[in-house]
């Protein structure tokens, strides 16, 4: 049987990977899959570095705990050590990847998202200083 109102819809949006985001009267659906909740949460970064896809956290502590917390579980990781550092790569199940260093060329660890289609921010740093 189906379930009327926002509990259907819900229902039937999260078979199809998605969801709905209500706030007051107003619902809209969002995309709930891994690829759609690490765009979600690279987006909600307020700070904009100098380029336009690019934001920034506070310190490299802030930018690690973005990493593990919500974009490391969304798909399968793997470690790497390299002569600069370790690189982190966690696989989405669409085939995009998104990327954690504890280094860069600015200074400080980095996340990247690669080949994430309609991502406007693509790669998130600590604020220099």
């Amino acid at each position: 049987a189906a379930v009327p109102g926002p509990l259907g819809w819900l229902a039937g949006a999260t078979r199809a990977g998605k969801a709905v985001d209500q706030v007051g009267e107003v619902a809209r659906v969002v995309d709930d899959s891994p690829h759609g909740r690490a765009v979600a949460a690279f987006a909600s970064v307020p700070t904009a570095g100098r380029r336009k896809h690019v934001r920034l956290l506070a310190d490299d502590a802030a930018v690690d705990q973005l990493w593990w917390e919500v974009l490391a579980p969304l798909g399968w990781t793997n470690v790497r050590q390299v002569d600069e550092g370790l690189i982190t790569t966690t696989h989405l199940p669409d085939g995009s990847r998104i990327v954690h260093r504890d280094f860069s060329n600015s200074g400080g660890h980095t996340i990247e998202l690669l080949d994430v289609k309609g991502a406007s921010v693509t790669l998130i740093h600590r604020a220099e200083g």
